[in-house]
């Protein structure tokens, strides 16, 4: 669903600036469609990790995944 939704969004947007009058409506589709997925993961998430779901193994998973991200960051703006 949010391939989707990010299909119609830059399909909505692309038709929308080249003044098709349809690309508006389909912008604001994919666009709705791409945060209501967003909405769910995020609600998803968070119920999982509230509910005593995640162990620690998972928990320092999750916290090197964040080093990791962070380190690549700073590489790519150092470099």
């Amino acid at each position: 669903m949010a391939a989707i939704g990010l299909f119609f969004l830059l399909l909505g947007a692309g038709n929308w600036i080249n003044g098709i009058a349809w690309g508006k409506y389909a912008m604001f589709f994919g666009l709705a469609m791409f945060l209501v997925v967003l909405f769910q993961w995020f609600r998803d998430a968070i119920a999982e990790s509230q509910g005593g779901q995640y162990s620690k193994r998972i928990d320092i998973s999750f916290r090197w995944s964040m080093g990791w991200f962070i380190f690549s960051e700073v590489m790519f703006f150092g470099g």
